[in-house]
């Protein structure tokens, strides 16, 4: 997917269904959100993941802590 229509695809992504899946679309992979930070809300990172074209890449938090 080229610059021009991944940008059309971002400005017509209005759920976190449509985000989730353009962004799968273009990393061929699940979002790695480990959950751990408070500040974002996770389709936040998702969305700045493809403007800037980079796939998340969080550990995922262990089971023994609680969030």
């Amino acid at each position: 997917m080229d610059d021009a229509e991944l940008m059309r695809r971002m400005q017509l992504s209005v759920s976190t269904d449509d985000w989730l899946s353009l962004y799968k679309e273009v990393f061929k992979e699940e979002p790695q959100l480990s959950g751990e930070n408070w500040g974002d809300f996770p389709i936040e990172k998702v969305i700045d993941a493809l403007a800037f074209k980079r796939p998340i890449r969080e550990k995922p938090m262990p089971d023994s802590r609680v969030a």
